[in-house]
């Protein structure tokens, strides 16, 4: 695989994160519930990480004499404004799994390029992080965790 193949990999990942759910719904303004406030800030630490993990992606690509493609939100995330945090919390959980499936095809479509690979394997580890306070805020025990090791960068 050459460098174009690599950019065109590292946008998906781009496109993954910089149109999640975590960041749409910092848009649509989901409605809380008093004591919702670890929520919310586990919600926003989401989305903050979702962007240092575009910008990395990004540098990187313009590194590889590649073009930034951001993409859009999904049509999907237009029904979920005005909803309360505690419904669109399970569509969160499915997302990250989401999120996680793809970040694992990817990785080894950078094997030619192992700053990339290691790039995605990093956000892996973050996403697998990001799921487990999902599922801690949802009350979703771990077993239904993706993979049995919960490891890499903490959200």
């Amino acid at each position: 695989m050459n460098h174009v193949n690599s950019v065109d990999v590292l946008n998906r990942l781009v496109v993954l994160h910089y149109r999640s759910l975590a960041r749409y719904l910092g848009f649509a303004s989901p409605t809380w519930r008093r004591g919702d406030e670890r929520a919310r800030e586990v919600l926003r630490q989401v989305a903050e990480d979702h962007q240092q993990t575009v910008d990395r992606l990004g540098e990187l690509i313009l590194e590889l004499d590649g073009t930034v493609q951001s993409g859009g939100f999904p049509l999907s995330f237009a029904s979920y404004h005005d909803l309360s945090f505690e419904f669109l919390c399970g569509k969160l959980l499915e997302h990250q799994r989401q999120i996680i499936g793809t970040i694992e095809s990817c990785i080894p479509q950078l094997a030619s390029t192992p700053l990339a690979q290691a790039l995605a394997q990093e956000s892996l580890g973050g996403a697998k992080a990001h799921l487990e306070l999902l599922q801690e805020i949802s009350g979703v025990s771990a077993p239904e965790a993706v993979g049995s090791g919960m490891t890499g960068k903490q959200a």
